[in-house]
């Protein structure tokens, strides 16, 4: 099995992993160690999910011929994605207030449908920080959005989708 990071081949010597979460497990570690954050995994010539790679469980290692990863510098692409966050809420918050337009004007199928797009794409961004808060000891309440710490700006998106949540469940288009 061939590993490549940023287009170089290196070391790398099995020790108990026997399928491909394993092993992606293990590479994402020693990364972590050397400071860097994968940003790409491609298995075998194809790009996987590494916020899904549970679900790779059944691929044997002996299936596992090339895997190409493409990583940066912590530090550097934290604070890279930290800058466009304030973007990324107040795309949030518009697209469940378009939420909440739909319903008023009783489009109710394409209200619940914008709802369920948008949560899914919040799940992902609140994932995706969890993993970055865990392998780059980041602390989220340190880091404001505007005048509110991302972990209040959470708190508030969440508050929001309750109450839209409450509203589609009792019909009030109010």
């Amino acid at each position: 099995m061939e590993i490549i990071a940023n287009g170089v081949t290196i070391p790398f010597t099995l020790s108990r992993e026997e399928n491909l979460t394993e092993l992606i497990k293990s590479l994402l570690i020693l990364s972590n160690e050397a400071d860097k954050l994968v940003t790409e995994c491609k298995v075998n010539g194809e790009i996987i999910s590494l916020m899904e790679r549970n679900k790779y469980q059944n691929v044997p290692i002996s299936d596992v011929k090339t895997v190409e990863l493409t990583a940066c510098g912590k530090s550097q692409r934290i604070s890279e994605l930290l800058e466009v966050l304030e973007d990324v809420f107040s795309s949030f918050i518009s697209s469940f207030t378009k939420v909440a337009d739909l319903l008023v004007a009783g489009q109710k199928h394409s209200a619940l449908k914008k709802f369920s797009e948008t949560l899914s794409n919040w799940r992902e961004v609140v994932n995706f920080l969890r993993i970055v808060e865990a392998t780059g000891g980041v602390c989220f309440n340190l880091y404001k959005i505007g005048e509110k710490t991302i972990n209040q700006a959470n708190e508030e998106l969440f508050s929001l989708l309750t109450d839209i949540k409450k509203a589609i469940e009792v019909e009030d288009t109010v």
